[in-house]
């Protein structure tokens, strides 16, 4: 059965050890090999040791946990933008969990966050185009493609 939790400090290496490996997986072709050959668990170790030393009111972090062990998280910022409100800047889900509905359940965690502390936020995230299987989940989602930025 899976749980969902709000992280603590207790959890800054599962998540960012999941983070890490969801980069090298996902993004290979998009960040350069060095990168994630070489730096992103440091990277993303030190950005997780940050956000998670003291959560702000305006971030929320929240896992998914089957058998106490973590399937996923997703990290959202509220009144991140203007114009497209709260921002979900990480969803990641444990390669061999894929497909259980695990990144479903995440993404509506993280919707009724935004939703329970600014009922009128809009959320928005960025995807790479080059990473299809997140564009396809989030499309089947019911998400929208509002634009592109070139990097």
């Amino acid at each position: 059965m899976i749980s969902v939790r709000n992280a603590c400090m207790e959890d800054l290496y599962d998540i960012a050890r999941l983070h890490a490996l969801s980069w090298k997986i996902n993004n290979r072709g998009i960040f350069k090999d060095r990168y994630l050959d070489e730096e992103v668990d440091q990277d993303r170790l030190d950005v997780w040791t940050e956000r998670l030393k003291l959560i702000p009111p305006k971030q929320s972090v929240i896992l998914a946990e089957e058998e106490g062990s973590l399937s996923g998280f997703v990290c959202t910022f509220l009144d991140y933008h203007q114009r497209w409100g709260a921002y979900l800047d990480n969803l990641h889900v444990q390669p061999d969990r894929y497909g259980r509905g695990i990144g479903a359940l995440l993404l509506s965690c993280a919707g009724r966050w935004v939703t329970n502390q600014r009922p009128e936020s809009p959320m928005y995230l960025w995807v790479f185009e080059k990473n299809v299987k997140a564009l396809r989940f989030y499309l089947r989602l019911e998400g929208k493609v509002a634009g592109r930025k070139m990097f």
